[in-house]
């Protein structure tokens, strides 16, 4: 009885977790079509992050401050690339896999999982992990 009951649990949580992927990209269809948004933070990113950039490239060593915004700033605010850090390397290949729906489905799947380790109802846990993915500070953070 226990095998038939872990074996419901698991295909109930690919289910959910299929649902959520399925849920992220339709509600980023507009940019799957090639629609964009012009967003300054990111073009301000672009130009403040060039003089790290640019000195990555001639350098083998990392920089960790930038004279290119505010008089001075710590580059690691910015743009700094730490070696070794396996994370990075998940987070790159997720972000390529799911782009732009990825943060979204990291939004909803870690609060199912938190809601679920909670002890609230799988079903329950994906209705508010999806009202808490959906809203609307977060979709402004993305």
């Amino acid at each position: 009885m226990k095998n038939n009951l872990t074996n419901y649990d698991t295909r109930v949580n690919i289910l959910i977790v299929s649902i959520i992927i399925i849920l992220s990209m339709v509600y980023f269809y507009p940019s799957f079509t090639g629609k964009t948004l012009i967003q300054s933070d990111i073009t301000a990113y672009k130009g403040m992050s060039k003089e790290i950039r640019d000195f990555n490239k001639t350098s083998e060593e990392e920089t960790l401050w930038t004279n290119s915004m505010f008089g001075g700033m710590p580059a690691y605010l910015i743009s700094t690339k730490f070696p070794g850090n396996i994370l990075d390397i998940i987070q790159t290949g997720f972000k390529r896999l799911f782009r732009p729906a990825a943060m979204l489905i990291l939004y909803i799947l870690g609060f199912y999982l938190l809601l679920v380790t909670l002890g609230v109802n799988k079903w329950t846990s994906l209705i508010g992990a999806v009202a808490y993915g959906l809203s609307s500070y977060l979709i402004l953070i993305i």
